[in-house]
């Protein structure tokens, strides 16, 4: 982690982390797989969760 930074984390998603996740499910994967995945994708309450779930990973290092 870099002390002079305001950002103490950024996770980006790739096509090719779709592309690997159909992969891992024995899934077509082809360029179209992905589109298709994609437009079936709530990107705005992925992007949503992905925030949720770190925040309460963030109150997990909340001295108890």
């Amino acid at each position: 982690m870099m002390r002079n930074s305001e950002i103490i984390a950024r996770i980006t998603w790739t096509r090719q982390d779709i592309r690997q996740l159909l992969e891992d499910n024995d899934l077509d994967s082809t360029d179209e797989a992905v589109d298709r995945f994609l437009e079936r994708l709530d990107l705005r309450r992925f992007e949503e969760a992905c925030i949720e779930d770190g925040w309460e990973r963030l109150s997990w290092a909340l001295p108890r």
